[in-house]
């Protein structure tokens, strides 16, 4: 999905709408988080209700002759369960319809949001990465979930780190994954190391090579004066 994030690090002032900041973006992405949960919960249980409507349809037949032969009470649960089937799909589409709906005012407000970083001082600043905190050392996981998730925005690109203390996998949570970038990473150092060590014998050959012509040129112009005389 390529889409563009459009990202604004000042406030808005004077007149005008407001702009969503990232708290206002956050409270939506934990209502989505949690409409998701109500979703699967209410999915699961449809489906087994409807297994169990199922179920009692198949075996309703032999079960109420069965208590007439031996008068046994028998509970017709058919109207129960289809009624409680249809009621469960009116809440997943009621579900569904909300989620939409703030999935699509996500969308809208990261399109202006306000991001609020302290300034345009780096909080931190190391050999490899300079980072941003947010003002009031705020926290945002529920929207920052969205942005990678949905997005496929802010994902750290994966890359082998080599450091004083070890190797260090960036960019993924799997061991084989990781384990597949090492080796990746280590083939690679050894032909990049490898080149350039034909690099350099490439380039003392072709600085020792005019010497020894010299040399050589130097010989015969000797023996040929030796000659002359």
């Amino acid at each position: 999905m390529d889409e563009v994030l459009k990202v604004t690090l000042v406030e808005s002032k004077g007149g005008g709408p407001e702009r969503p900041d990232l708290q206002l973006l956050e409270n939506l992405a934990v209502k989505l988080i949690d409409l998701d949960h109500q979703i699967e919960d209410c999915r699961v249980e449809l489906e087994e209700t409807q297994a169990e409507l199922e179920e009692f349809k198949r075996k309703s037949a032999i079960e109420k002759r069965l208590c007439e032969l031996t008068g046994l009470p028998f509970t017709d649960k058919s109207e129960e369960l289809e009624k409680k089937v249809n009621k469960l799909k009116e809440r997943l589409d009621s579900l569904s319809s909300e989620r939409a709906s703030i999935y699509r005012d996500i969308l809208k407000g990261l399109a202006e949001v306000i991001v609020p970083i302290q300034g345009d001082e780096p909080s931190t600043v190391s050999e490899d990465e300079v980072f941003f905190a947010f003002r009031e050392n705020k926290q945002f996981p529920a929207i920052t979930r969205f942005i990678r998730k949905e997005l496929k925005f802010g994902i750290p690109p994966v890359y082998v780190s080599i450091q004083p203390e070890g190797i260090r996998v960036v960019g993924v949570n799997d061991k084989v994954k990781a384990l597949e970038e090492l080796v990746n990473a280590i083939e690679g150092l050894r032909n990049k190391a490898k080149k350039e060590a034909e690099s350099k014998d490439a380039q003392e050959t072709s600085i020792k090579t005019p010497k020894n012509e010299e040399n050589r040129e130097g010989v015969l112009q000797s023996l040929k004066k030796f000659g002359k005389r």
